[in-house]
């Protein structure tokens, strides 16, 4: 089950931000899916990012933190040369404790990958977090990206009711347009030996 949470607003910036229940102690985890386009101010979007951290309590409760930030640090990729955003979230992530877990390129120019703007980041403990790259989804220029998330959790002290299975439910007429897309697409098979999303 999750919640969508409306007090996390940015005005300047698309995002969306839940809580799921995990069903263990503790007994949320925050998800935000964040884009901020390359030419967006760096001071606003972090005033805007935190205001969010805050409104979701982040330092309460384990919180993930992903999107295509177009922010560029160094630390995070030896190639990219640190820009306004990138030491901005870096200083809003030691603040907040948080870590960014994507360490390969993940934009490509001229067919090559080149640098790591789209970002994961959580209050996990880095081992506690595992991404890998894959090929880029139909036209895109950014390579996609799948992750874990180890939760370390202990059961609830109480059951009230039964175990629930989630159910993603999907709108008939959006089911049609991902398939319509899908089918669309050119997708190169991947070689399991070589390419792995856990």
């Amino acid at each position: 089950q999750h919640e969508r949470l409306e007090n996390c607003r940015m005005e300047s910036h698309e995002s969306v931000w839940i809580r799921l229940q995990t069903g263990c102690q503790p007994a949320t985890c925050t998800v935000g899916c964040v884009y901020r386009p390359p030419n967006s101010d760096p001071d606003n979007f972090c005033v805007e990012l935190e205001s969010c951290f805050r409104a979701a309590e982040v330092n309460t409760h384990p919180a993930l933190v992903l999107g295509d930030l177009n922010c560029k640090h160094s630390d995070w990729l030896h190639t990219d040369t640190t820009d306004k955003a990138g030491e901005n979230l870096r200083c809003l992530s030691e603040v907040y404790n948080f870590h960014q877990h994507v360490t390969f390129p993940t934009r490509i120019t001229g067919g090559l990958p080149k640098s790591c703007l789209d970002l994961v980041l959580s209050n996990s403990q880095p081992d506690h977090v595992n991404v890998t790259s894959g090929p880029p989804l139909g036209n895109s220029d950014h390579v996609s990206i799948c992750g874990t998330l180890k939760l370390l959790c202990s059961p609830p002290a109480k059951q009230t009711s039964p175990a629930q299975a989630w159910t993603w439910s999907w709108d008939p007429e959006r089911v049609e347009a991902l398939r319509a897309s899908l089918r669309a697409t050119s997708l190169i098979p991947l070689d399991p030996e070589t390419h792995s999303c856990s």
